[in-house]
């Protein structure tokens, strides 16, 4: 891997709970995709955040 080369995450990335931390987990996973914990925490502020990524044309798998 290059230096500053961004790679798919081997474990599932944890948002903590916190709104902020998941979305811009998110942002980065747009980039190399992986799996968010707690994903859900976004409802305290943007509730449709997720939905609002895939008008954008970026696939998310929702579980």
């Amino acid at each position: 891997m290059k230096k500053g080369e961004l790679k798919t995450p081997t474990e599932t990335l944890n948002g903590h709970n916190d709104h902020r931390i998941v979305m811009s987990l998110a942002v980065l996973c747009t980039l190399t995709g992986g799996e968010i914990e707690g994903a859900e925490a976004v409802a305290k502020s943007y509730k449709d955040f997720f939905d609002d990524l895939e008008k954008l044309k970026i696939k998310l798998e929702k579980q």
